[in-house]
């Protein structure tokens, strides 16, 4: 299988998993709020990944990506903070829009995927050049996460900036991933950012939303879902990908998580999918199809 379709399937089922997400995270809300579910499902990830390093390393002692000297240890450290922070601040960022009065968690959704626009953008003005029709697919891919979000106009409100701010953060943090990942153990890097964005989540969620045990044990499922799946198998599942392919294609491919959150949401759920969200289902593939013929690894 050449390795930039291994590396979009991957994506798209790190995308499944997140779109699954969306209904455990919308029930773990009725106990617990944002910044303490996010803690908690990340340390949890965090938690999954620590027995499978330490297995994969007995089992591939000479793996060169194993950091063994003060200096890989370093850039390791270094990479987890940045990815972590930047992780935080993302999350942190949408969490805080969907609070404002108003702000739908379709718009919220939309306009956290600009970073289809922004990563190429912000990826040109750092030196790279992506493929020109990749733009193309970029904006298929957002008009089809319009269609299948958004009911309505978009105002720019504060809850609307607060989630452009994710959006561009979002586009940073792809890149900064893709700038570190081929040269570090991916899987040790995606536990090194979610443990720093979970203390900080934790941090945050001691000062404003006081967290109980008893509130953690009311919602453990939807915790467990998000933490083994969401977190400690999509998270690597995305860090593992952006080794195979551009992060252009990268950004596309992310946004699939609305379509599956959709389709969920309607197996589940009971939701119903207009038509026009079914034409942005449609527009969306499209764009990720034309993402894989345009996009490369080196963009």
């Amino acid at each position: 299988m050449p390795k930039q379709l291994q590396g979009t399937l991957m994506m798209l089922f790190a995308a499944m998993i997140w779109g699954l997400s969306f209904v455990a995270q919308s029930a773990g809300m009725e106990f617990i709020g944002p910044f303490t579910f996010q803690a908690a499902r990340q340390t949890l990830g965090v938690i999954v990944l620590l027995p499978f390093i330490y297995l994969r390393d007995r089992k591939n002692p000479n793996d060169p990506l194993i950091p063994r000297t003060k200096a890989q240890k370093k850039r390791l450290l270094i990479s987890g903070l940045i990815c972590g922070a930047l992780m935080f601040a993302l999350c942190s960022f949408q969490q805080i829009g969907l609070t404002v009065e108003g702000f739908t968690v379709g718009k919220s959704g939309f306009i956290t995927a600009l970073y289809v626009l922004f990563t190429p953008l912000v990826a040109i003005f750092l030196g790279r050049k992506p493929h020109p029709l990749l733009a193309v697919a970029s904006v298929i891919a957002l008009a089809g996460l319009y269609l299948l979000c958004v009911d309505g106009p978009i105002r720019l409100g504060m809850g609307e900036i607060y989630t452009l701010l994710c959006a561009f953060v979002s586009a940073f943090h792809i890149l900064y991933l893709d700038h570190v990942v081929t040269t570090q153990d991916g899987v040790r890097l995606a536990a090194a950012q979610m443990a720093v964005s979970a203390v900080l989540s934790l941090f945050v969620s001691i000062l404003f939303e006081h967290p109980t045990m008893q509130t953690l044990a009311a919602c453990w499922l939807p915790i467990v879902y998000s933490g083994v799946f969401s977190c400690g198998i999509a998270f690597t599942l995305q860090v593992l990908s952006q080794k195979l392919i551009g992060p252009t294609l990268l950004a596309i491919t992310m946004c699939m998580e609305s379509v599956f959150a959709a389709i969920f949401g309607w197996l589940i759920l009971g939701e119903i999918i207009p038509l026009k969200g079914i034409i942005g289902c449609a527009l969306m593939f499209i764009g990720i199809l034309l993402g894989q013929l345009f996009g490369t690894k080196k963009e």
